[in-house]
């Protein structure tokens, strides 16, 4: 697979720096560099367009990882045929290319957190997509509605989540159409 980069400049007034853009496959990532709350240089993989009618895909790595382990997923998920939809691969503060913070005490989920929503913020998604992100609905549900409906969706969750994990699980370990597994047989 072949990997071809570029050089590209770009002024910007809101700490966004677009560097980068690295070619694989046919699909471009941009590399970008955006600033902590506290001053950090953080690091993203953007991929696919930014106007694309689908809401983003937001990938966030686990506690060792970074966003290269997204590229192949992201690669896939904005060119699809039907529905290429933009992917936002960040790497957290002191992991891939991101800086590393001299204060162990902001290695926590809640810095993190926060380190990931001024990405996303400075990369131009819109609040309402990044407080379904956070599972919040602080404007989305209000009034009657916001105070009343105190069901937790957990059903409707869990059935979503099996069902994103089998859709990731078959783009990324795609095996044999024509194997079943025993447990759905017998099941």
């Amino acid at each position: 697979m072949a990997i071809k980069r570029m050089r590209t400049t770009v002024a910007s007034n809101d700490g966004l720096d677009v560097g980068d853009i690295v070619e694989d496959a046919g699909a471009a990532a941009r590399e970008v560099r955006y600033s902590s709350g506290d001053g950090l240089s953080l690091f993203a993989n953007d991929y696919g367009d930014p106007l694309s009618p689908w809401l983003p895909v937001v990938c966030l790595a686990g506690l060792t990882r970074t966003s290269r382990d997204f590229n192949a997923l992201a690669v896939h998920l904005s060119t699809h045929r039907h529905r290429p939809r933009r992917v936002v691969a960040f790497d957290y503060r002191g992991r891939g290319r991101s800086q590393w913070d001299k204060n162990s005490d902001n290695y926590n989920p809640l810095i993190e957190m926060g380190d990931v929503l001024d990405g996303m913020a400075r990369l131009g998604i819109p609040p309402h997509v990044i407080e379904r992100v956070l599972n919040h609905v602080s404007g989305s549900q209000s009034g009657v509605a916001g105070i009343y409906n105190r069901y937790g969706y957990l059903p409707e969750k869990r059935q979503a989540l099996d069902a994103w994990s089998r859709y990731l699980e078959n783009l990324v370990l795609p095996g044999p159409q024509n194997v079943v597994s025993l447990a759905t047989v017998r099941g």
